[in-house]
């Protein structure tokens, strides 16, 4: 599962967020970057990932820092997305 931008993040502040979403066993990726879910969408997954133990990756190419991560049991919604970028800023 996979949800990429071609965008370059500033190098102050950025707000990131994927949200996985499962339906009908079928999973459903979407990468936000400062509350604007990216025009690349994500990649759909035909697998059950929902309890796979496979491991949580940030890419390869990754260079910075990472800062109050947080994972929830649910995809948020683009209303709370928005509430959390604006209340980081």
């Amino acid at each position: 599962m996979s949800a990429y931008s071609s965008d370059v993040l500033a190098s102050t502040f950025s707000h990131v967020v994927v949200t996985v979403s499962y339906a009908s066993g079928k999973g459903n990726a979407t990468l936000f970057v400062n509350a604007k879910p990216s025009p690349q969408g994500g990649f759909d997954n035909t697998l059950d990932l929902a309890d796979t133990p496979a491991h949580l990756r940030f890419g390869n190419v990754f260079t910075g820092v990472l800062d109050e991560i947080a994972l929830y049991d649910k995809a948020l919604p683009t209303d709370r997305i928005l509430a959390h970028y604006r209340a980081g800023r």
